[in-house]
């Protein structure tokens, strides 16, 4: 299930946000800001143009199908700048209109550049970008045409490829998947970044078709990825709530509706497809709200304060059950396919299963499970557990039973906070690492992206 596109451009914000004078000059703000952006782009674009650049993309220029430019005008175009303005006079170029540039740009054979302009388009003008970010995202566009290095199985050691690593150590695999190879990419970096692709303590994600939904908590935000972990989009509510958005658990149904746990305004989220906001549910001061899923018209959230699974109508917002005796730290929750509910318990190192009317079902206990934080399953059933005491994840079979330890050992795979998983001949593994769980020198704000061959 892929999220559908949105009709407007998902990297601005929403200029309709909040009252009186307070928005307009927000609006007025933001609206110079893309502006100015827009201009200094165009700019850093015409220096990157050579003559004979300049001259390539002419030579197409009268093969438009809309608007050409023919000879008598091409020859007045001396520099970048003055094909920018010509295209601008006919209509082929604006802040939201990059088409026609992109295509010339190609036919010229200048596709580093018209992969630059792609990019820069897709992030909107209202966002502020570094030189540097831009062209990481450019050089992950170009990474992802490139086939994966095949790697031995002699081969132990981590191999660099681009932004792209590819790690050929099978004894660190456990016997899961024998012989499989498997790659890694690195999302975000040791520090905390406000760029596109960077985070601020990440927490809950999820995979909904082939993209990745990111809650970037302390950044205020969810970021959304492609299947080449490009960003694609960006969901604010700046604004709108009376503290900061901070994300931390997110859901996403079939038809594209994103169910979200706020923790800055200790809330639920609905937001449909387009991502406008649907229903919002405040929670009282005795429940802090933490992990969230969704079975047919109703949400479950695991609140950590009350020590509580709570069951919630999707129409309303009203509570429907309340169950407290197995939970001590209740945190992630997550439905099977049989709707049955799986709870982590990061106090109690176990995982509870109750069914989607709240009735107590059994406990999967294990020496391995420590500090259990976020989960998911895959079609068969298997269990896949972020642990917060320990390096990597552990994986449970459909009836709780232990299977194996992934990534033991690997420095890459340090607390991790939550996971996702995809299935398929090639299994998608996307682990969070939120920050520092305990030692001031361990800090990551960082996604980890493997895909395991079967």
């Amino acid at each position: 299930m892929s999220a559908p596109a949105s009709s407007k451009n998902p990297w601005k914000k929403d200029e309709n946000k909040g009252e009186g004078s307070s928005q307009s000059d927000k609006s007025s703000t933001s609206t110079a800001t893309g502006v100015s952006n827009f201009s200094k782009y165009l700019g850093s674009l015409a220096d990157k143009i050579g003559d004979d650049d300049l001259n390539k993309i002419l030579f197409h220029a009268d093969e438009l199908k809309h608007q050409p430019i023919h000879k008598r005008e091409r020859e007045k175009i001396k520099d970048p700048r003055a094909l920018f303005a010509k295209l601008k006079e006919l209509g082929h170029l604006s802040d939201s209109h990059y088409s026609t540039l992109a295509e010339l740009l190609e036919t010229a054979k200048l596709v580093r550049l018209a992969i630059e302009v792609k990019v820069r388009y897709r992030i909107g003008f209202h966002e502020d970008i570094t030189d540097g970010e831009l062209k990481d995202m450019v050089n992950a566009e170009l990474i992802k045409s490139e086939p994966a290095k095949e790697i031995g199985p002699a081969k132990d050691k981590t191999e660099a490829i681009g932004g792209t690593k590819y790690i050929g150590n099978k004894k660190s695999l456990n016997g899961h998947m024998a012989g499989a190879e498997w790659m890694l990419r690195v999302l975000g970096s040791v520090k905390p970044g406000t760029g596109p692709g960077q985070f601020n303590k990440p927490q809950d994600l999820t995979w909904h078709g082939d993209q990745l939904v990111i809650c970037d908590r302390d950044n205020n935000r969810i970021q959304i990825l492609n299947k080449n972990k490009v960003v694609i989009e960006i969901i604010r509510f700046d604004g709108r709530f009376d503290k900061k958005f901070r994300p931390y658990a997110v859901f996403i149904s079939d038809n594209g509706d994103l169910f979200v746990t706020d923790v800055g305004n200790n809330q639920i989220i609905i937001c449909d497809k387009n991502r406008q906001i649907d229903k919002t549910f405040p929670q009282s001061a005795d429940i802090e709200v933490k992990g969230i899923t969704v079975i047919a018209a109703c949400i479950f959230v695991t609140d950590s304060k009350g020590k509580s699974l709570i069951k919630y109508n999707i129409r309303d917002g009203k509570p429907v059950k309340r169950v407290r005796d197995q939970f001590v730290l209740p945190h992630s929750v997550m439905a099977t396919s049989n709707n049955h509910l799986l709870v982590s318990d990061e106090k109690t190192h176990v995982i509870h299963v109750l069914d989607s009317d709240l009735n107590y079902l059994t406990s999967y206990r294990n020496d391995r499970l420590k500090n259990p934080r976020g989960l998911d399953v895959d079609s068969h059933g298997n269990i896949y557990i972020a642990t917060k005491g320990r390096n990597g994840i552990v994986k449970l079979r459909f009836n709780g039973q232990f299977d194996c330890l992934l990534f033991e050992g690997l420095d890459n795979v340090n607390y991790p906070g939550f996971i996702a998983v995809t299935d398929g001949i090639t299994m998608t593994v996307a682990i969070s690492q939120p920050s520092s769980w305990w030692s001031p020198s361990t800090s990551f704000h960082q996604i980890r992206v493997f895909s395991l061959s079967k």
